[in-house]
């Protein structure tokens, strides 16, 4: 009996043993298949980070100086005239990189008035191809250009006038001896002067020194391109004395008048206006009321018309100038 209840104590316990066993594999692998939790973290916990400074190195602003009296620095060899007319007498001559102080400007703008080393003065071209501007444009002095128009004095031709001799009569007396009795001497009647008579002599016109003029005004239309108002140009042609396109290639010159525009075409190298002359340069893709200069070159550069001012009037009518040249003389 006693082997009997031992057996089955052992084997109550086996089986326990075994169902443990079972349990905890079981268990264990439960375990091992649940996903990982992650650990969150708390970040109010966390202390506040302490940011430093980062020293910024203030940068040095070098000051742009503008002087006070206007000046013009030489762009090329330039000669100065003694008034604002290539015609004048040459008075001075000064290569690239010369500045010279200036003290007046022509009503047009043209020339500029300078003040000379040796105290004197003289005119230069204000175009930005002879000379740069630096300084207060409105400080400037405007100076009327003069027009010298000669007197013509005509001699007039001395005109003789005879003196009358006064003629004596003697009349005689009753007696034998005569007596002289004088006659009153007449006197001269003065005679007027001859007074030179005819047309009044004119005066042969000054020579221009240059090739080409103004043909007529300049006109302002609106532009007749696609863009419409948001352009701003000039166009025009170049005719010979007798109204035909000149066949002779020439360049158009246009540029601003403070120096920051500059635009070179060709004569021919736009027809849209049925003209073999004709040409075209933009100078805006706005509406401007800015002034520029247009004149006509040879093709080595050398100026043969006079500089044409042009302000533009910042009207969408009126955004596209038309200007002319025709040929005065030969040459």
């Amino acid at each position: 009996m006693k082997n009997s209840s031992a057996t089955g104590l052992y084997n109550f316990l086996s089986l326990l043993f075994f169902l443990l066993t079972i349990i905890t594999v079981v268990v264990v692998v439960i375990m091992m298949l649940q996903p990982v939790q992650e650990e969150v973290l708390d970040v109010a916990s966390l202390p506040t980070p302490i940011i430093l400074p980062t020293e910024t190195e203030t940068p040095t602003i070098t000051p742009t100086f503008t002087p006070a009296t206007p000046i013009a620095e030489v762009a090329g060899t330039v000669l100065v005239y003694e008034l604002p007319d290539f015609s004048t007498t040459v008075v001075g001559e000064f290569e690239q990189g010369t500045t010279l102080e200036i003290i007046g400007v022509t009503v047009n703008g043209d020339w500029y008035q300078v003040r000379l080393p040796d105290g004197g003065d003289g005119w230069i071209q204000s175009s930005p191809t002879t000379a740069r501007f630096s300084g207060d444009r409105a400080a400037l002095q405007i100076v009327g250009t003069p027009t010298f128009t000669p007197t013509f004095t005509e001699t007039p031709t001395a005109t003789y006038t005879p003196s009358l001799t006064p003629t004596i009569t003697n009349t005689p007396g009753p007696t034998d001896t005569p007596s002289m009795t004088p006659t009153p001497s007449v006197s001269p009647t003065p005679q007027p002067t001859e007074t030179p008579t005819g047309p009044t002599p004119t005066l042969e016109p000054t020579l221009s020194p240059y090739l080409f003029a103004l043909r007529s005004e300049i006109e302002f239309l609106p532009n007749a391109n696609a863009a419409g108002c948001a352009w701003t140009g000039m166009n025009g042609s170049v005719l010979q004395q007798d109204g035909q396109p000149v066949t002779e290639q020439y360049r158009i010159r246009v540029f601003s008048d403070t120096g920051d525009f500059e635009s070179i075409v060709n004569t021919g190298s736009n027809t849209t206006f049925g003209d073999l002359s004709g040409w075209e340069v933009p100078v805006a893709n706005v509406l401007s009321t800015r002034t520029y200069f247009v004149r006509v070159e040879s093709v080595g550069g050398t100026p043969i018309s006079d500089n044409i001012r042009v302000t533009f009037p910042g009207d969408c009518a009126k955004n596209r100038a038309v200007v002319r040249f025709i040929q005065t003389r030969d040459r």
